[in-house]
């Protein structure tokens, strides 16, 4: 986790939670591209962007059938479409995303 802080006119970073070996918790910095790109790495911040297809189409009709099964209510899927954040309506909303 960063926090972002700004004192007069400037601004830093402070690394308050890490997993990232180059960024320890604690770290401090200016608050700029040009930093964060050389602590963090530029290739990794740069690297072209690749889509993630969560589940395929066979896994979500696998987990229909278990939800169908089990005789899941539409209450309860409703309540954990709503912990995934994803705004989704349908779980083929929420593993289905490439963008």
């Amino acid at each position: 986790m960063i926090e972002a802080i700004k004192e007069g006119d400037n601004r830093f970073f402070v690394v308050r939670a890490s997993r990232v070996l180059q960024m320890p918790e604690g770290m401090r910095g200016p608050l700029t591209y040009g930093s964060f790109a050389k602590v963090y790495g530029e290739t990794i911040i740069e690297k072209e962007q690749e889509p993630v297809i969560m589940s395929s189409q066979e896994q979500i009709a696998e987990f229909n059938k278990l939800i169908e099964t089990n005789e899941i209510g539409k209450d309860k899927q409703e309540e954990w479409l709503k912990k995934t954040n994803a705004n989704a309506d349908s779980w083929s909303d929420v593993y289905i995303r490439t963008d």
